[in-house]
């Protein structure tokens, strides 16, 4: 039995054959409002931008400092540190579509489904 979750129970529907697939209810229609004037906010910021201030004359290089100079000046002169993070994102991206092909039909509990919106969204 799904758990409700905002006052707002998910019910399940009955396929033919007996298999059971969850049908999500949908927004409310106060978390869709909200939604709407957030992104009138952040638009109204993007056509009105500000004006921009004197830049600061100071700057840091972290390359300079002494306890993560090292560890910068590596990151940025070796490839190995790009590579790694290739591999990661490519090992990634291979789990999302195996667990879209094999995973379960419920979106709830397909990882494929929860990654990729967890991904989408961030």
């Amino acid at each position: 039995m799904a758990l409700p979750i905002d006052g707002v129970a998910p019910s399940i529907a009955c396929l033919p054959g007996g298999k059971e697939i969850m049908v999500h209810p949908g927004l409310p229609d106060f978390w869709a409002w909200s939604v709407l004037g957030c992104m009138v906010v952040i638009i109204l910021f993007a056509l009105f931008p500000t004006k921009p201030k004197e830049p600061r004359q100071r700057s840091l290089f972290l390359q300079n400092l002494p306890l993560i100079g090292p560890l910068v000046r590596f990151l940025n002169a070796s490839p190995w540190p790009l590579v790694i993070i290739r591999i990661v994102a490519v090992g990634l991206f291979l789990l999302v579509v195996a667990a879209g092909f094999w995973g379960t039909p419920i979106p709830g509990r397909n990882l494929a489904t929860i990654l990729t919106w967890t991904l989408w969204w961030t």
